[in-house]
């Protein structure tokens, strides 16, 4: 029996999903979170943007946490035979630097940001890869 693992890599913009045999898809990404509130009416329609570019990954995760549940719940039936558990990681940026994007930072395909991006998603990945097995599953590690 094989089992399924989903790899999502939140970096540079982009949602990596990949079921670890081979099938990859990219989502673009948004903030999943804000260190504060918006204040004027510029903050609130990034902020907007971000929610809407959100919601379809958030339903697909959602989706996913639902039929790990009915696995677990009716895994003694045929459903559990057909459905494998699927476990969810998420690499994500660094929190200062999530913090300083705005919605016009998507656009900025400049040399200089994309090699700050790349630079920071290396040293992540690594740290993070470093703590493998003993990283937390999603929705646990979603938030910072």
């Amino acid at each position: 029996m094989k089992r399924k693992i989903a790899f999502l890599f939140f970096w540079t913009g982009f949602a990596v999903l990949s079921d670890g045999l081979g099938s990859v898809r990219a989502e673009f990404d948004n903030p999943q979170q804000w260190p504060a509130e918006p204040r004027n009416n510029g903050e609130i329609q990034d902020r907007q943007n971000e929610l809407m570019g959100n919601l379809s990954l958030n339903k697909e995760l959602d989706f996913i946490l639902t039929v790990n549940a009915w696995n677990e719940h009716y895994k003694d039936e045929k459903f559990a035979e057909d459905h494998k558990h699927v476990t969810v990681r998420t690499i994500k940026m660094e929190k200062t630097t999530a913090d300083e994007m705005r919605y016009c930072s998507k656009f900025n395909r400049s040399h200089e940001f994309m090699n700050q991006l790349r630079g920071e998603g290396k040293r992540v990945a690594k740290a993070w890869l470093k703590k493998w097995p003993d990283v937390p599953c999603y929705p646990d590690d979603a938030g910072y």
